[in-house]
């Protein structure tokens, strides 16, 4: 535990560095998951079955794997724009 006002900022500070870290990686896959999501159910609606296929075991693996990324950042992880994301996730295996 820091006991002094230098510590103290130090520890703030990497604190937040990780956070700010999760947060960008979350924004970046989240984009991604969105486009995969999207692709995949143009894929789907235009009857490309063995395209939207390869595309949502892609998207699958994207989604849970940032997921399990922000285990430790329940701000981040429960934050709008990850949830937003995981539903066009869901929306695309729906």
């Amino acid at each position: 535990m820091p006991s002094g006002l230098t510590e103290i900022a130090a520890d703030l500070r990497s604190r937040f560095d990780a956070l700010h870290i999760a947060r960008e990686s979350a924004l970046a896959n989240g984009r991604r998951v969105i486009q995969l999501a999207s692709r995949s159910i143009k894929h789907i609606q235009g009857r490309e079955f063995e395209a939207a296929k390869t595309l949502l075991a892609e998207l699958q693996a994207m989604a849970w794997e940032g997921d399990r990324a922000l285990e430790c950042s329940p701000q981040i992880r429960f934050a709008p724009y990850h949830q937003d994301a995981l539903k066009e996730y869901v929306e695309a295996f729906a």
